[in-house]
């Protein structure tokens, strides 16, 4: 399943696609690969401030899930069903506990950029019965 702008919403233990295309500053030029010298992800739980599946600065940049392509600024995040944990106990079935998603990143040129992606993560009832795509 794709994570677009307006869809997420997934079921704990499923293991969504985030895309999105990187932009410069100018709002105009994209973020080629060769432009980019680092790029992490930070992925935690707002309420509780846990970390979620030791995701603490994780490496992205063409790995852990990540990839930026080389030259359309084209950036996808493959995420792993632990990544898709309701951490929360106070979350009741059918319920959704945010998970959000902070990627940070630096240029070539020195900028730094970082953009934060929320998702919310539904709780199972019965997650053996889930279907993972």
């Amino acid at each position: 399943m794709a994570l677009t702008r307006t869809e997420r919403r997934v079921p704990e233990g499923t293991t969504p696609i985030y895309r999105a295309t990187l932009y410069k500053e100018n709002g105009v030029d994209v973020i080629a690969l060769a432009d980019m010298t680092s790029m992490v992800m930070t992925l935690y739980n707002d309420a509780t401030e846990e970390l979620i599946n030791s995701r603490d600065h994780v490496d992205v940049l063409n790995a852990n899930g990540g990839t930026l392509d080389a030259t359309s600024g084209a950036f996808e995040m493959a995420f792993e069903a632990e990544d898709m944990t309701v951490v929360n106990a106070d979350v009741a079935n059918g319920e959704a506990d945010p998970v959000y998603a902070l990627f940070q990143w630096e240029l070539t040129n020195g900028q730094k950029g970082s953009h934060q992606v929320k998702i919310d993560v539904l709780k199972v009832a019965n997650l053996e019965a889930v279907v993972i795509p």
